[in-house]
C-alpha cells in the first residue's frame, strides 16, 4: 500500500504504553538511569509503518495534560487512572524532541485527547486522494474504518504491522457498519 497520497496518522501515547509494558522485564536503560524502552518501541512501530506504507503526510498525536471534554461530561472520567509510569512521561518529552528533529508533524488539541484528534483527521482526510492509515493498538479505532482508512496495529511479537480493513471488522463481528462496533466495546 505504499503511495506518496498515504496519510499516516500515530496516536503516540497508544504505542508509548505498549512499548514500555512490551520491555518491561528487560527496558532499556540509559548510562544516566533513563527508561528509553517506550521511545524505542514506539519508533521500531513507526519506521515500520513509514517503510509498508511511504506515506506522503504523517501526523503524531499527543494528548494534552489537563481536562478534556469528556470530564464535563462525566467528572469521574480517568479518576481511578493511576498516574503514567516515570518511562512514559520522559519517553513522551524525547519522542517529541525526536519527531521534530525528524520534521514530523506533532498534532494535539486542547480539551480533546489523541484519539479525538486521530479520528477527526481520519474522518475529514480519508479520500481516494489521501487513503488514510492510523497506527494504534488501540481497537477503538476501528469504528472509523472506511473504503480509504484502515487500521495498521503491532503484531502481537512487536516486530510487524497487522492490517485491520473495514471488511474484516464487518464479517468478525458480523456488524453492517464499523461505526456499530463501539456498541460492542
Amino acid at each position: 500500500m505504499s503511495d506518496p497520497k498515504n496519510f499516516l496518522v500515530v496516536d503516540a501515547y497508544a504505542l508509548l504504553y505498549r512499548a514500555n509494558f512490551a520491555f518491561i522485564n528487560r527496558p532499556l536503560i540509559t548510562k544516566d538511569g533513563k527508561n528509553t524502552s517506550a521511545v524505542y518501541g514506539f519508533m521500531r512501530q513507526f519506521m515500520e509503518a513509514l517503510k509498508a506504507y511511504r506515506p506522503g503526510y504523517v501526523a503524531v498525536a499527543f494528548d494534552l495534560k489537563g481536562p478534556t471534554y469528556r470530564h464535563e461530561l462525566y467528572p469521574e472520567y480517568k479518576a481511578q487512572r493511576p498516574p503514567a509510569p516515570e518511562a512514559i512521561i520522559y519517553g513522551a518529552g524525547k519522542l517529541k524532541e525526536l519527531l521534530g528533529l525528524l520534521g514530523i508533524t506533532v498534532v494535539s488539541a486542547k480539551g480533546f485527547e489523541a484519539d479525538d484528534v486521530v479520528g477527526t483527521l481520519a474522518l475529514q482526510f480519508a479520500s481516494e486522494k489521501s487513503p488514510m492509515i492510523m497506527l494504534s493498538p488501540d481497537k477503538d479505532y476501528q469504528q472509523l474504518l472506511g473504503t480509504h482508512c484502515i487500521m495498521a496495529k503491532p503484531d502481537r511479537r512487536g516486530s510487524g504491522l497487522v492490517e485491520v480493513h473495514e471488511k474484516d471488522l464487518l464479517e468478525k463481528y458480523g456488524i453492517a457498519f464499523p461505526e456499530q462496533f463501539i456498541d460492542m466495546l
